[in-house]
């Protein structure tokens, strides 16, 4: 996944959708790391999943976000003001 995210060809959709129905498969079939009979235990790790999941599709989102906003504004200006300090209304902005 890792890979996804990095290349040209990210999709946020359908990486949402992945852990999205790898999370829901994981609750509703009986197959588990530790079997649901184990009360409390067998729960346990069904949570661990899940918050795992869901802290995916967080990091899913914000990731996404961060290329929309790189999208919408490419030829966005950018100036370094520590440059100058304090005597920022003086200063001559140069492009960086």
């Amino acid at each position: 996944m890792k890979k996804e995210i990095t290349s040209k060809n990210y999709n946020p959709v359908t990486v949402g959708l992945l852990i999205a129905g790898a999370m829901i498969a994981y609750a509703v079939l009986p197959i588990d790391f530790i079997p649901d009979l184990a009360v409390g235990i067998g729960q346990l790790d069904d949570a661990i999943v899940l918050t795992a999941g869901t802290i995916a599709e967080v990091v899913n989102i914000v990731h996404a976000l961060k290329l929309n906003k790189e999208a919408m504004a490419p030829n966005t200006q950018r100036y370094d003001f520590n440059e100058y300090g304090d005597d920022i209304e003086e200063a001559e902005y140069r492009e960086i």
